[in-house]
């Protein structure tokens, strides 16, 4: 059952080309089109501590290096630190013989390993917020910080080369003249910001530029102790955790000090149509909050594809295979379906999936060319009340295309004979179906909805890929 129910056995084909399953997918409702995370523009919105949810803006990022001040992660398990309160008696410098005073400080302990700020020898600290960084190697610093501008350089250059492969070149050094004398336009802008990016880095090229680090056949022996002693493995800190500290590299788990908290980002995403440029995605901008303003995910409009049951595939034998295609709107629609013949058709027609179909499916002609209604799905307030629009409306179905119909599912049945033994039986479709309309959601009455929905809105089609597991 669980393996039934993997999204991953079925995935739609996105505008760009990736096949996702439909939880991974998004839909534009300008354009009409499928998108993925791939093709989407990203656009980071605001930066915020996952821990104590505290916002911060684009500048403040830069200056803290992407870390919470106030928030720690353990270096042994890399979960969050909790500081705890003790209370220490001092001695009155004012009246030394007198009763002690009594001194709150605070130390960073993990819930989950039981690591301890005092295990590194890290003094507590009167206030939460003052606790020390760690020493780290100032040649390694420097090191560090060669490697960044070398790395800085080779990417504004191939950024100053990409900018300047948009624009044809002429002969007449006049066209050039005027061209880089116009400061309005903001891509002139970007060109010269790149420019000048490179001038003040190096002004060398990216090939005459010699990496800082280079690589060394020979490496420094163990130490003798390794050999003669016991080793403990609790006390070795692990390649993680010396990755996470590169300006120290902690070889024992006594120097491991505490990891600042890196922070997150809530990202729009928009859809990178060229004539359309509206959001899929917009979530709230304050960080506790959980919801957003627009969320165009495609499972939300997009009719769902999945296997019924586990189909029966004898090797040269007709095996049925029953799908289920589910309506998650409010209103009736139309749906169609057709299988991708692996033999018939080409790489130009269906792109790279004909390479991973090694199987025919055989659909009735009922579902290619009529196709099927679904009907919407009701929500609770219509439940208690008892009403049931959508059984209002009386489809003849055929007991052999149609196995089963609920309120906004049907099972269809279709055909296929595996031939290949030891391999994943993959099957291709050819998915046709519709989005509603503001005028078919406004309606009620099934049989106007679905005229409505199919004289006003453009009908959307995709390639699913489905995976009917192994032969037997």
């Amino acid at each position: 059952m669980a393996l039934l129910f993997n999204v991953e056995r079925v995935k739609y084909t996105c505008t760009c080309g990736n096949r996702f399953p439909l939880c991974k997918l998004y839909v534009c409702r300008y354009c009409r089109e499928l998108r993925c995370k791939i093709c989407v523009s990203h656009e980071p919105d605001n930066f915020y501590c996952p821990h104590c949810t505290d916002g911060i803006t684009g500048p403040e990022v830069r200056e803290r290096k992407n870390q919470c001040l106030s928030c720690f992660n353990c270096p042994s398990c890399n979960n969050t630190l909790t500081a705890r309160l003790t209370t220490v008696q001092t001695t009155n410098p004012e009246n030394p013989t007198g009763e002690p005073l009594q001194r709150k400080q605070y130390y960073l302990v993990c819930a989950c390993c039981r690591w301890s700020s005092r295990d590194a020898d890290i003094p507590d600290v009167q206030n939460h917020g003052s606790w020390r960084e760690p020493k780290t190697d100032k040649e390694m610093e420097e090191l560090l910080l060669a490697v960044k501008k070398y790395w800085a350089t080779v990417g504004a250059e191939e950024a100053m080369e990409a900018q300047t492969k948009k624009f044809p070149k002429r002969k007449s050094y006049a066209y050039k003249r005027d061209l880089f004398q116009r400061r309005r336009s903001s891509i002139y802008k970007s060109l010269a910001k790149n420019n000048a990016t490179i001038s003040d880095t190096s002004a060398q090229k990216s090939s005459e530029i010699k990496p800082t680090v280079e690589a060394f056949s020979e490496v420094d022996p163990l130490p003798e102790s390794y050999w003669t002693q016991p080793l403990n493995v609790n006390a070795v800190t692990s390649l993680s955790q010396r990755i996470a500290f590169p300006s120290l590299m902690p070889e024992t788990a006594a120097e491991l000090h505490p990891m600042r908290k890196t922070l997150t980002i809530k990202r729009s995403l928009r859809c990178p149509g060229a004539d359309c440029d509206h959001n899929l995605v917009k979530p709230e901008y304050v960080p506790q909050s959980i919801k957003f303003k627009l969320h165009l995910v495609a499972q939300l409009f997009v009719p769902e594809i999945r296997l019924a049951c586990q189909p029966s595939l004898e090797m040269e034998k007709e095996s049925v295979c029953v799908l289920s295609i589910t309506n998650p709107t409010d209103s009736i629609i139309r749906v169609r379906i057709a299988p991708i013949d692996c033999d018939e058709e080409t790489e130009e027609s269906v792109g790279d999936l004909i390479d991973e179909i090694n199987t025919n499916l055989s659909v009735a002609p009922l579902l290619q060319d009529e196709g099927v209604e679904i009907g919407g799905k009701l929500n609770g307030l219509e439940l208690a009340a008892g009403e049931s629009f959508n059984g209002e409306r009386q489809y003849s179905d055929d007991s052999s295309v149609i196995v089963q119909r609920k309120i906004n599912k049907v099972f269809v049945k279709t055909t296929l004979v595996p031939n290949l033994l030891g391999e994943k039986i993959m099957v291709g479709l050819n998915f046709h179906f519709q989005l509603l309309t503001d005028d078919a959601i406004a309606n009620k009455d099934p049989s106007v909805q679905l005229k409505l929905n199919e004289e006003n809105s453009t009908p959307m089609s995709t390639r699913v890929l489905l995976d009917l597991g192994f032969a037997h």
